[in-house]
């Protein structure tokens, strides 16, 4: 049997042949043009933050600026006169491919730098372009408007492929959308949020009867600090969902900082021997320098210190105090003003983390810039107001999820503006508890103040947004779907 089937596959495999035989043609010239896009240099036009073709610009003042980037499928002969311009004329061949409308984007309010042109370097590469995209007064809200720039480069030595060489602006008018700028002098509010089950775009849902936004700032609730023993210094820990915000800020914490709102890291003990106000000088100036880099790398306003769930400390080593202090939380604060003074630094009232008056001779009023009560507490354990200002101070701290804390009704706004208190805050605002709407919970506590403060009443709320999701839905219609 195996001779058989061994004979049978020959036969059929010189049949094969013989029959692919017939189909050859000797001498029949080949087609080179076939091979052609093989050997073409392209010109790939793309945004130089995304490296993607298409983008969203959205206009909160009145320009923003983007940045093209040209690249080559392959070396160009030379260096090409490559210039990037308004495409108007693309707008309606996009539609027409993609099944949009898009508005075209008035081209007199585009602006190149180097009147468009690319320049390159001793690499041989070009140079990113910018390119200023300026507010203009036909814009509409709520309407989306395409900007289509092409590359244009001279000759026939690099191929224009048609989207290839062209990149997309999808540019959104938000200069009307409310903001948190309700006048100058006026008390603020800081909203903190509980990161794992509250999205922080729900700030946005807190807006009054005169379209501004009540809160001012927010506190991502929260980072930890934390013990490396083989580096031997304290460092930023996040769970996963502050880790989910922070990689994807532009969606979920840029939204807020464009309106005006200030965003706050949040640190925390977080059970092992590292806590806020036992650190020795030099781990306080290296957890400092941590905190700023966070800062600056995530285009943060600042941190707020709570001495909280830290562990056991072994006091031999040097990397921490003797004992929890004040004065070892002030040294924490003070490294960190110094390290970035243009944020801002924020203490929760608790533990050791207030109270000591200067460090290096400089005051605490220089390194604090907000000191949050804790609930049902008076400020008469903390920092005289000889050294922290009324201004400097949250008059009420509202737990809404327990009822911890008091109400911001008329009587206690009446009071924050005859004393000049700065700050009321608010903790966990979640509009959703299981399946059941719960925004009421903190809207019914904040509904008697705003409008002595601020001459305005806070709106009931309409919209609401899901974790990990930056897309509005209806409050309270959408809470059960």
């Amino acid at each position: 049997m195996k001779h058989i089937t061994n004979g049978i596959v020959a036969l059929l495999f010189l049949t094969a042949v013989c029959s692919c035989s017939d189909d050859i043609e000797v001498g029949r010239p080949i087609d080179n043009d076939a091979y052609a896009p093989i050997y073409e240099v392209n010109a790939i036009l793309n945004d130089a933050a995304t490296n993607r073709p298409v983008n969203i610009v959205e206009l909160y003042g009145q320009s923003e600026q983007v940045t093209l980037k040209l690249n080559f499928s392959g070396r160009p002969e030379g260096r090409p006169a490559a210039s990037a311009a308004v495409d108007a004329d693309y707008v309606a061949v996009y539609n027409a491919q993609h099944g949009t409308s898009y508005a075209p984007y008035p081209q007199e309010a585009v602006r190149f730098e180097n009147e468009g042109a690319f320049l390159f370097g001793e690499s041989g590469e070009p140079a990113p372009l910018a390119v200023t995209i300026d507010a203009h007064e036909s814009l509409q809200a709520g309407v989306t408007y395409l900007l289509p720039v092409a590359v244009r480069i001279p000759g026939d030595a690099v191929t224009l492929r048609s989207e290839e060489s062209r990149c997309f602006y999808l540019v959104r008018d938000m200069r009307t959308l409310p903001t948190c700028d309700k006048g100058e002098g006026l008390p603020k509010g800081i909203c903190f949020i509980e990161t794992g089950d509250t999205n922080p775009l729900n700030v946005l849902s807190f807006e009054l009867e005169n379209g501004k936004l009540l809160w001012d700032a927010v506190v991502l609730f929260s980072a930890n600090i934390n013990y490396d023993r083989e580096a031997q210094r304290c460092y930023i820990s996040c769970n996963k969902s502050v880790r989910y915000l922070l990689d994807n800020n532009e969606t979920f914490i840029q939204p807020l900082r464009k309106r005006g709102i200030k965003v706050l890291l949040g640190l925390l003990g977080n059970g092992d021997e590292a806590g806020l106000s036992r650190l020795a000088d030099h781990t306080a100036r290296d957890f400092a320098a941590e905190i700023a880099r966070y800062c600056k790398t995530y285009n943060l306003d600042g941190v707020n210190f709570d001495d909280e769930y830290s562990g056991l400390a072994d006091y031999t080593n040097p990397a921490f105090t003797g004992e929890n202090g004040r004065a070892a939380a002030g040294r924490l604060c003070y490294e960190t003003k110094r390290a970035m003074p243009d944020k801002l630094i924020s203490v929760f009232l608790w533990a050791s983390m207030f109270g000591h008056p200067e460090i290096d001779g400089v005051s605490a009023s220089e390194w604090i810039d907000l000191a949050i009560r804790d609930y049902n507490q008076t400020f008469s354990h903390d920092w005289p107001r000889s050294i922290i200002g009324n201004e400097k101070r949250a008059l009420i701290s509202m737990e809404y999820r327990r009822n911890h804390g008091g109400s911001l009704t008329e009587s206690v706004a009446r009071a924050m503006l005859s004393d000049g208190y700065g700050w009321f805050m608010g903790f966990g605002p979640t509009p959703v508890d299981r399946g059941v709407p719960v925004f009421y919970k903190a809207f019914d506590r904040l509904k008697g103040g705003p409008g002595i403060l601020y001459g305005s009443q806070l709106k009931a709320p309409t919209v609401f947004y899901k974790v990990n999701d930056p897309k509005p839905y209806r409050y309270p219609e959408d809470v059960t779907e």
